[in-house]
Formats: structure tokens, C-alpha cells, sequence
């Protein structure tokens, strides 16, 4: 330690704190910069199929330009009819797999939607018998109604006729006497 002069000292804390400002401006870097920065080097190099390699935009011709773009669609173009195939023997082996449920779901659709109907039209049948009800006990309480009026008035002419009765048996008696 006695080695280290206070000048060496003072060099090695400057290199120090010069490195730990570089750190800290790497630790500013973030993955939206990282982004930018691969779109920018992205949309400058080109795959060129004549030379088999990437090249910077500035060391390639129009056509070649032309070259990769095409190149690039016939790669995309032929994952995609790979992927096509693949999608669709796994869409027909999934359907030859789960064929069977697909049916017995849509037996158990049909049954489910016939069932609920059915229930639908119990419910709006009972609401239905329930007017009905209400109605018709309205209506005997009307019907009773009338016939007690009805029984009334027919007792009332009984009286009367009773007293017309009695009156003129009592005049046929007098007649009779006289």
C-alpha cells in the first residue's frame, strides 16, 4: 500500500468514477431503445439471394432491392403454406378425434333448445291459467252476486205475493160470508 502514490490515487478514482458514468449510461439503455435501434438496422439491410448474405442499403442496387423483397415473400409465402398444411391435418385429425362430441353436443343443443321451448310454453301457459283463474273467480263473485240479488228480489215478490195471497183468501172468505 505504501507503493501508491496519492497522484496514482487520485488517477485510479477518476477512471473509476469515469467508468461507473459509463454503467450508468448503459443502465439508461431500455428495451424501447434496443426496439428502435434493431427497426433502424432492420429497415437498412437487405437479404440479397444472389450473394446468399445481408447487405447494407448502401451497397446494393435497386433491383437487388427488388430481389430480396421477392425473396423474402417467397420464404413467408412458403412457411405460410407449410403452416397451412399442418393447420389443416391437425384440424382433421381433431375432427375425426372429437367428431363424435361435436355430434352428441349438438343432439344435446337440439334437446336443450327443444326442452327450454317446452318450458317456455309451460311457464306462459301457467301465466296464462292463472289470468284464466283470476278471471273466472271474479266472475263467480259477480254470478253469486247477481243470483243473491236475484234471490232477493224473488223473495221479496214471494212476500208480496204471499200478502196478496193472504188478502185476497181473506176477501174470498168475506165473499163467501156475505
Amino acid at each position: 500500500m505504501d507503493d501508491i502514490t496519492v497522484e496514482e490515487k487520485k488517477a485510479a478514482t477518476e477512471y473509476l468514477n469515469m467508468e461507473i458514468e459509463e454503467m450508468k449510461n448503459l443502465a439508461e439503455f431500455n428495451y424501447q431503445n434496443f426496439c428502435a435501434i434493431k427497426n433502424d438496422v432492420d429497415a437498412n439491410i437487405y437479404y440479397i439471394p444472389d450473394v446468399q448474405s445481408y447487405c447494407h442499403v448502401d451497397d446494393i442496387e435497386t433491383q437487388q432491392k427488388f430481389d430480396s423483397y421477392n425473396e423474402i415473400y417467397d420464404i413467408k409465402k412458403n412457411c405460410i403454406l407449410r403452416e397451412e398444411a399442418i393447420a389443416k391435418k391437425l384440424e382433421d385429425k381433431s375432427n375425426i378425434l372429437l367428431g363424435g362430441y361435436f355430434k352428441r353436443f349438438e343432439n344435446l343443443k337440439k334437446k336443450y333448445e327443444i326442452i327450454a321451448n317446452e318450458i317456455n310454453d309451460y311457464k306462459l301457459k301457467i301465466k296464462i291459467y292463472q289470468e284464466l283463474k283470476e278471471q273466472e273467480e271474479l266472475a263467480i263473485l259477480k254470478r253469486k252476486k247477481d243470483l243473491e240479488e236475484k234471490i232477493d228480489i224473488m223473495k221479496e215478490n214471494e212476500k208480496e205475493l204471499q200478502k196478496n195471497y193472504k188478502n185476497l183468501t181473506e176477501l174470498v172468505d168475506e165473499l163467501e160470508k156475505v
